[in-house]
């Protein structure tokens, strides 16, 4: 009897733990929503009259209320490059805030990397030309396409450019270089193939002991008083962050003789890696939301006896479903299974009057086949466990 009064009072002390870690952590979650809030609601209460004292500075310098002195014009300039640097302050922690909270949506794509690393070295040529310091790159081979988001993409080799044009004495040069790796431990996704983009400049260097930092908030390295090189020591957490999302790791090289490699890795591009990837990005904005994720699957096999489906034809049915759903709702064609995946976040009753709506319009285009649905969390973590279900339910149905 004692035994099971032990294990009674033992099951009951348990449960009551789990409600406490329960409380604790939607305290954490309401904290944390309240630092993300206080921080965006600043950032921008601070946009305004910053972007006020930029203009009056310009109409002051370009003589517009009267012809100013030298020295008139020398602390001016010093006014407007403190205004600019606040400016970058208050647009990274802005960024920081949307990124750590998921705030920001990702728009991934195919894209072709030698092109977009090409058109970051054309926007950034003057730079490299005023500083006298020779930029070059490097690919090894033809590359194939990355999935990504090719506008962040170009923030981090921008970030990573300037640091590298920043530090270099003149005369110098800085080197990006791409490579494709094989599948293996470059990212989240261990069976894809990689693509690794490399900034080595001649610069003066990172002391082994401060490498550490590097990644962290507000740290500055070689940073000295009065004139020389700043920044916000937000840059390279803004850069992991960004890299991060697209699933690839990135990290600094110190060579033994002068300056430094920063390195980071993105997927190359296949069907399997976007569907995949699009659904971890709709789990976060789930979680974020605390709302549930609705999967939707549209088989084609079926339609129009069998014969396989011309670009038109999907086409056109890609327009159908689209015209169905709101504008932020996720839809895919994933040719591979030659079906077509919807994710859609919302309270439940509104993603069950969805589901019903277009399991009644989709009847118009595939009259013998069912609409394959589930549920995340209810019904699994993974796309393959969501998917599995789901054509379980087509299936009884």
């Amino acid at each position: 009897m004692n035994f099971f009064n032990r294990k009674d009072d033992q099951e009951k002390r348990i449960e009551q733990l789990r409600k406490e870690l329960d409380k604790a952590q939607e305290r954490l979650r309401h904290l944390n929503n309240l630092k993300s809030n206080f921080v965006s609601v600043i950032s921008h209460e601070l946009r305004t009259p910053l972007t006020s004292i930029k203009e009056g500075v310009a109409l002051l310098v370009d003589g517009a209320l009267g012809e100013l002195t030298p020295k008139q014009l020398e602390f001016l300039d010093i006014v407007k490059r403190n205004t600019d640097r606040l400016t970058r302050l208050v647009n990274d922690l802005l960024d920081l805030s949307q990124l750590e909270n998921s705030g920001v949506r990702f728009r991934k794509e195919s894209v072709n990397i030698e092109k977009l690393i090409g058109e970051i070295a054309i926007s950034m040529a003057s730079l490299f030309y005023q500083k006298k310091t020779q930029f070059r790159t490097r690919f090894s081979g033809e590359l194939p396409p990355v999935y990504v988001d090719a506008h962040r993409v170009k923030q981090i080799l921008g970030h990573l450019l300037e640091n590298a044009l920043k530090f270099t004495s003149q005369p110098g040069n800085v080197i990006l270089e791409a490579s494709l790796c094989p599948p293996g431990d470059w990212g989240v996704w261990k069976e894809s193939p990689y693509i690794k983009i490399s900034v080595r400049d001649h610069g003066v260097g990172i002391p082994r002991d401060q490498v550490r930092k590097l990644f962290s908030r507000f740290e500055q390295i070689n940073r000295e008083a009065g004139p020389g090189p700043k920044g916000t020591g937000l840059g390279l957490v803004i850069c992991r962050e960004i890299v991060e999302r697209h699933g690839g790791k990135i990290w600094v090289e110190c060579p033994k003789e002068v300056g430094t490699i920063f390195s980071f890795t993105l997927p190359v591009y296949h069907e399997k890696l976007e569907i995949s990837s699009i659904f971890e990005e709709c789990k976060l904005e789930a979680a974020l939301d605390h709302n549930p994720l609705l999967v939707m699957i549209f088989p084609l096999q079926g339609l129009m006896d069998q014969q396989e489906l011309g670009s038109d034809q999907i086409e056109e049915l890609r327009v159908f479903i689209q015209n169905q759903i709101r504008s932020g709702d996720r839809l895919l064609y994933y040719h591979p299974e030659n079906a077509f995946y919807l994710f859609v976040i919302s309270e439940r009753p509104a993603e069950l009057s969805l589901l019903n709506r277009i399991q009644k319009a989709i009847k118009n285009y595939l009259p013998d086949r069912s609409l394959a649905w589930s549920f995340y969390p209810e019904d699994g973590d993974e796309i393959c466990q969501l998917k599995q279900k789901a054509f379980q339910r087509a299936e009884a149905a």
